[in-house]
């Protein structure tokens, strides 16, 4: 497991959070999660990190810095928890169904 001094702040209903706990569960990271409705502290620093509003998963890192409802794509400072890039699944023209052929015209005499 990688030993990181990452905390993350959420609840444990939260989507976004589960999600971002499964992220980083898949990639042996190590984190510490504070669940804002058990902690008041830790509810104080997320409206703080966000000006005054819930938003939620809130990560902390060891320099500071801060990451707010983070995708998957989001990279983090430290490069052993850095998410992958998010790719978009193109059809290429080969798989794809190529439409009806149209019947030729027909020629009368």
């Amino acid at each position: 497991m990688t030993h990181t001094n990452i905390k993350m702040y959420g609840t444990v209903w939260c989507s976004d959070c589960k999600r971002t706990k499964k992220f980083f569960g898949e990639r042996r990271v190590h984190y510490d999660f504070i669940d804002i409705d058990q902690d008041p502290e830790g509810l104080k620093i997320v409206e703080k990190v966000n000006e005054g509003k819930q938003i939620i998963p809130v990560l902390v890192f060891d320099d500071g810095s801060t990451l707010v409802e983070p995708s998957n794509a989001d990279s983090p400072p430290n490069s052993a928890s850095r998410p992958p890039p998010r790719t978009s699944s193109t059809t290429s023209s080969s798989s794809a169904a190529a439409p009806p052929a149209s019947p030729p015209p027909s020629s009368r005499p």
